[in-house]
């Protein structure tokens, strides 16, 4: 319910594609499935973008959630860029912490959506 008012939302309101060189990018094999990778931090801090891998979409809204000293933080974000505050984050974590992205919402130029439940990313 909540995906269709954000993609209703959304589709009504033009998002810019992301000019972006550096990205996350989920592996498709996540397309309505769950994955997770390690991936090395050096990899993670310049990430400006969330992006499905070999899918011609646009990824509309995400969730991610980790836990710093003891206390789980949330970002509920619209569209595919990784805030500020996110960034900040990833470039203070250290090995062994964890990433979840949830509900990661992309639509395709036909108007289609797609959703990745959750994409796990621990930190090498």
């Amino acid at each position: 319910m909540v995906i269709q008012a954000v993609y209703s939302y959304l589709r009504k309101t033009p998002i810019p594609m992301s000019d972006h060189k550096t990205e996350i990018v989920v592996p498709a094999s996540a397309i309505n499935a769950c994955v997770s990778q390690i991936i090395a931090r050096e990899k993670l801090v310049d990430a400006e973008v969330l992006k499905i891998e070999g899918a011609d979409c646009q990824v509309i809204f995400y969730s991610l959630t980790t836990i710093v000293d003891g206390t789980a933080i949330q970002f509920n974000c619209t569209g595919d860029a990784l805030t500020p505050e996110i960034r900040s984050l990833i470039e203070d974590l250290h090995p062994g912490k964890v990433l979840f992205f949830e509900n990661i919402t992309a639509v395709n130029s036909d108007g289609k959506y797609m959703v990745v439940p959750w994409f796990i990313i621990r930190i090498k």
